[in-house]
C-alpha cells in the first residue's frame, strides 16, 4: 500500500480541490459551505465491512460511472467545429478527469427501494450513514433535461476562465432527471491526495463522521458482528439499524438494533 503524505481525510472542515478544466490548475467549485443532512453510502456487504475495518471509502472514477453523461461536458459551437471534433473533446475531458479525480457519491435518503437494488446488492448490502457537517466541497446534484454545455467558439476566442469555467463546473453537478431518485450529493477528490492500493484509490474517514450502519432487508451480516466491529474501531457512538418492509404500503422502515448489555459475571 502506498500512502501519500499529503493525504486528507473525510472529516469535518477538511478541504479538497477539484479540476474544472482538465489541466493542472485546480479551483474550488463552491465558495459557501453547505450544511447537509445525513448522507448515505450504499455498498455491498463485503465492501461495507471492508470500509469499516479500514476506516476508508473507495473512490469511483469518472469513466467508470454508471451514467455515460456524468462528468462529461457537451461542446457546442458553429460549423467550423464539427460534431466529431466536439464529441472527441467531450471524451478527452472525461478521460483526463479520470486521470486526476475520484468521486465519493452519497444519497440524502436511505428509503428509496432502487438505491438498495442498484447500489447495495439487491437489498443484501449495507448503507453507511455519515454526518459531514458544513463543507465547501459538497456538491448537490441538480437534475434536468439539458446537459452542461461549453461553447467551442468562446474557448477558441481565448476567453478567460471566468467565462469558460462555469460550464466545466456545471458538468460535475448536473445529471439527467432519470437519476432524480438518487438525491445525490458528491465529493470530488484529487486522487494524488488519496491512499492507493492495487490500482484503487481510497479516502479515510474520521471516526466522528460515521454516525450509523443500516443493514438491508436481505443482509445476512449479523448485527452483533457489526456492533463488535464498531466497538473494535472505537465507533461506539454509531447506531445500527435493519431495514424492514412497512405494512400495508410499498415503503421501507428501519429498526434500531441495540447492542445487548454484557451479562454480569458471578463473584
Amino acid at each position: 500500500m502506498q500512502r501519500n503524505v499529503r493525504m486528507q481525510s473525510l472529516t469535518h472542515g477538511s478541504r479538497h480541490v477539484v479540476s474544472t478544466d482538465g489541466t493542472d490548475s485546480f479551483t474550488r467549485l463552491s465558495k459557501a459551505a453547505i450544511v447537509m443532512p445525513t448522507l448515505y453510502r450504499f455498498l455491498n456487504a463485503s465492501r461495507a465491512l471492508d470500509a469499516l475495518e479500514s476506516m476508508r471509502l473507495s473512490l469511483s472514477r469518472p469513466t467508470s460511472l454508471n451514467d455515460p453523461f456524468d462528468c462529461c461536458p457537451e461542446f457546442s459551437g458553429s460549423e467550423k467545429h464539427p460534431e466529431e471534433l466536439r464529441n472527441n473533446l467531450s471524451q478527452f475531458f472525461l478521460e483526463k478527469r479520470s486521470e486526476e479525480l475520484g468521486l465519493l457519491c452519497f444519497s440524502r435518503t436511505w428509503k428509496h427501494h432502487l438505491l438498495w437494488s442498484h447500489y447495495a446488492d439487491h437489498h443484501r448490502g449495507i448503507a453507511l450513514a455519515f454526518d459531514l457537517g458544513s463543507r465547501k466541497d459538497l456538491l448537490k446534484i441538480k437534475y434536468r433535461k439539458t446537459r452542461a454545455a461549453l461553447d467551442c467558439d468562446l474557448i477558441a476566442s481565448g476567453a478567460d476562465n471566468a467565462k469558460v469555467g462555469p460550464g466545466f463546473q456545471e458538468s460535475f453537478k448536473i445529471k439527467s432527471q432519470a437519476w432524480r431518485y438518487e438525491e445525490e450529493t458528491r465529493l470530488l477528490i484529487e486522487i494524488k491526495k488519496c491512499e492507493q492500493q492495487d490500482g484503487y484509490y481510497f479516502l479515510p474517514f474520521a471516526k466522528d463522521a460515521l454516525v450509523g450502519v443500516i443493514l438491508g432487508i436481505r443482509c445476512e451480516v449479523a448485527a452483533a458482528y457489526v456492533h463488535l466491529l464498531l466497538e473494535r474501531q472505537q465507533l461506539n457512538h454509531a447506531k445500527v439499524w435493519r431495514v424492514n418492509k412497512r405494512a400495508g404500503i410499498f415503503a421501507l422502515t428501519r429498526e434500531e438494533l441495540i447492542q445487548p448489555a454484557p451479562k454480569a459475571t458471578g463473584q
